[in-house]
């Protein structure tokens, strides 16, 4: 793998990552 496609992979779980926290925020939020 190029070190291109491993950065663009780490960029992609990076996004994954911060939608999925800002996402549990969200709901800890709601509920709490």
């Amino acid at each position: 793998m190029s070190s291109l496609e491993r950065k663009h992979l780490k960029t992609t779980f990076g996004i994954i990552s911060d939608v999925q926290d800002v996402a549990q925020q969200r709901f800890l939020r709601g509920y709490s």
